[in-house]
């Protein structure tokens, strides 16, 4: 991001602390200014990068939502959970990932542990995802990472 400061000062001085300088006889307004901002923004390759940790992480906190939801109204409704509308519709969004998580776990597990196992599987993906997309927007800056 660039900034200048107005008033007497002129548009090129700049506090080194505060406000970065644009490059001496490279005004935004020129394809050439608004180039360098571009390629210094998204950083090449980085960009799908960082725009698939942030699908990643944000497709993991729904489920994470969904999982704990469910285990709330379950929880408050007691026996009657099944006929609640809101109860089946969690367990229809986060049957497909505890169907994934029975297959994949071995058969000493029991059932009732397999929504436990979910949310550790979600949570270690969303970790994951969060530390890759820190590690990303350090590399490219966070100005770009909003």
């Amino acid at each position: 991001m660039v900034f200048w400061l107005g008033g007497r000062a002129g548009r090129d001085a700049c506090k080194p602390a505060i406000f970065t300088c644009r490059p001496p006889g490279l005004s935004i307004g020129t394809r050439a200014g608004r180039r360098a901002r571009f390629v210094g923004t998204l950083a090449g390759v980085s960009f799908p990068l960082l725009l698939l940790a942030k699908s990643l992480k944000l497709m993991a906190e729904i489920a994470l939502l969904c999982l704990a939801g469910q285990a709330l109204l379950g929880w408050l409704a007691g026996p009657g959970r099944e006929g609640n509308a809101v109860y089946r519709l969690l367990r229809l969004m986060t049957a497909p990932l505890q169907r994934l998580v029975r297959r994949l776990s071995p058969r000493l597990v029991p059932d009732r542990h397999v929504p436990l196992a979910t949310g550790a599987l979600l949570l270690s993906l969303w970790l994951a995802a969060s530390a890759l997309k820190i590690s990303l927007c350090l590399q490219i800056g966070l100005a770009a990472c909003r």
